[in-house]
C-alpha cells in the first residue's frame, strides 16, 4: 500500500509542477491548434488509422513513475556517484532517451503534417519530462 501511496504522490508532484511552467504546455498547446487548422490532415486524408498509436507515447509517464516507486532511494549517496547495486537512474535515463528517440521517429513518419506531430508530441513529452524530475528525485532524494 505504500507503493501505491507513493506512486500517486508522484504523479501529483510531477503534474503539479505544471503549474511552475504553466506557460509552456500552453504554447504548445497553441502551437498544436494552430498547425492542425493549417494543415488539416484528417479532412485532406493525410491521417491514417494506425497514427492513433501515437497517443501510446504517453505510457513513458507511468513507467517513470513505477521506476521511481520501484528504485526509491536506491542512490541515495548521490555525491559519490551511484552505488553499483543501482540500477533504477540507468534505467531511467534509458527510458528518457527512449521516450525523445519516440518523439522523433512519430515526427519522422508523419509526412505532410509533422508541423501538428512536433507540437503535439511536444505537448506529450512536458509531462514525462516532469515524471522523469521526480522519479530521479526519488531515487536520489534530492529533492529541491
Amino acid at each position: 500500500m505504500d507503493a501505491i501511496r507513493l506512486g500517486v504522490w508522484l504523479c501529483e508532484q510531477s503534474l503539479g509542477s505544471l503549474m511552475l511552467i504553466w506557460f509552456v504546455p500552453l504554447m504548445v498547446l497553441f502551437g498544436v491548434v494552430w498547425a492542425w487548422h493549417e494543415r488539416r490532415p484528417i479532412e485532406r486524408g493525410l491521417w491514417k488509422r494506425r497514427d492513433w498509436l501515437m497517443f501510446s507515447h504517453v505510457l513513458f509517464f507511468p513507467a517513470m513513475i513505477v521506476l521511481g516507486v520501484v528504485y526509491k532511494e536506491q542512490a541515495r549517496d548521490f555525491e559519490r556517484g551511484y552505488p553499483y547495486g543501482s540500477f533504477g537512474p540507468i534505467l531511467l535515463d534509458a527510458l528518457l532517451l527512449g521516450s525523445v528517440a519516440s518523439c522523433g521517429l512519430w515526427i519522422l513518419r508523419m509526412k505532410g503534417f509533422r508541423w501538428p506531430v512536433a507540437f503535439l508530441m511536444g505537448l506529450m513529452e512536458v509531462p514525462i519530462l516532469l515524471a522523469w524530475f521526480v522519479a530521479g528525485c526519488s531515487m536520489t532524494w534530492n529533492w529541491l
